[in-house]
């Protein structure tokens, strides 16, 4: 069984009943980086990030999972541990792709959310990124929202409701 907020870092811990430290912060602030082009597709990313996944990590209604590579972060992974049980995100650096990183962040999640049929949404301009890894663990698409996070752009929704 994954513990869940024990695989994440080494050195991310709660001090003095969550009073947050330098190293912390630090963490924060990689993540956040590694993740912020997703900005393009997903605008209120910043509100979205510190609004509600690092609170989140806090209160233990989210994890977040990091895989690196000779100190470098190689990728992460976003999953909200409450009903939906959703993968909220998934990201691979350029450098590491088609290395398994992808796919153990994939598996480390389900093992999280207890579920290899996660909820999971997805812009369209990077479905081709995942349609590979989507037959392999045979998520449904359930449905299509139009400019849902920016206009013109379509969010592909799967696994609701599994």
């Amino acid at each position: 069984m994954v513990q869940k907020n024990k695989i994440i870092f080494k050195d991310f811990c709660y001090l003095n009943n969550n009073i947050l430290n330098y190293s912390i912060l630090s963490r924060i602030n990689q993540i956040y980086y590694f993740l912020h082009d997703i900005k393009k597709d997903y605008p209120s990313f910043d509100g979205w990030f510190y609004g509600k996944v690092v609170p989140g990590f806090f209160n233990k209604t989210r994890d977040i999972i990091i895989e690196e590579i000779d100190g470098q972060i190689a990728g992460i992974s976003l999953v909200k541990i409450e009903s939906e049980r959703k993968l909220s995100t998934i990201c691979v650096s350029d450098k590491f792709k088609n290395c398994g990183i992808g796919k153990k962040l994939f598996y480390r999640s389900f093992a999280l959310l207890d579920t290899e049929k996660p909820f999971f949404t997805i812009s369209q301009n990077n479905i081709s990124k995942f349609h590979r890894i989507f037959q392999y663990y045979g998520f449904k698409k359930t449905r299509i929202i139009m400019d849902e996070h920016k206009k013109g752009l379509a969010e592909m929704y799967f696994n609701e409701n599994y």
